[in-house]
């Protein structure tokens, strides 16, 4: 399994150094460290890490709670609160922006190891199905599963190894609710499992038998994360 990637956002030079040291002992991989917003959305963008370790109060500002709320609404990208504050208010308002967990200041290589192995954990179990809702119920399909899905309508057609599945949804509504490691938007009407691609060449791409159209406007993203894998 490859090293798990953890980006670290903290205006604090000396608490950096010591997440950053304690993060590569346990034998995780720090590829950013930023004492500003602006700086950490850049490196999280081009860059995308498995985990964020997000400072709340930088420079004077809860810029932590902006990068936050960038992370929900663009990349879908876990976050894990590490700041000095525990009053009511700055715990009601992080909860609202759904971190996997909240870490006090002053913390210690226990804290942040058991932190990390049990939000991980719990990530990982909430991404292996994707969750739907109908009138006929609820049901679950498994992401491993899924090959392709596509617009058509008003419905999304999800297409598995064994079936299709209809769902009154949008592309957009339903990507919110992926892995953006394992899935890719690669054509307005189409969103593809990277896990499932047997063959890529210019913007050609097929799953099995099947070829998936890719439009030039998504093309660079696939590269990207097919290259990735």
């Amino acid at each position: 399994m490859s090293q798990r990637k953890i980006v670290i956002v903290e205006d604090d030079v000396f608490i950096a150094e010591q997440l950053n040291a304690i993060l590569t002992d346990l034998g995780y991989l720090v590829t950013g460290m930023a004492t500003s917003k602006e700086t950490a959305l850049e490196i999280i963008d081009q860059h995308p890490p498995d985990m964020v370790l997000l400072d709340i109060k930088m420079h004077g500002a809860n810029q932590g709670f902006g990068i936050a709320h960038h992370l929900n609404q663009h990349s879908k990208i876990p976050f894990i609160f590490v700041t000095s504050f525990s009053d009511n208010n700055t715990v009601a308002e992080a909860s609202l922006l759904k971190p996997l967990a909240y870490i006090v200041k002053p913390f210690n290589e226990r804290d942040i190891y058991t932190t990390l192995e049990i939000a991980f954990s719990n990530r990982t179990k909430q991404q292996q199905f994707l969750t739907l809702n109908s009138d006929d119920g609820r049901f679950n399909i498994p992401l491993m599963d899924i090959l392709w899905i596509k617009a058509d309508d008003k419905y999304l057609e999800i297409q598995t190894a064994a079936k299709k599945h209809l769902h009154r949804s949008t592309l957009s509504e339903v990507s919110n609710l992926l892995n953006p490691h394992t899935f890719c938007r690669v054509h307005r009407s189409y969103i593809i499992n990277l896990n499932h691609v047997t063959y890529f060449k210019g913007s050609r791409l097929k799953i099995e038998q099947f070829e998936i159209p890719v439009s030039r406007s998504f093309l660079a993203e696939f590269k990207s994360k097919f290259e990735q894998l």
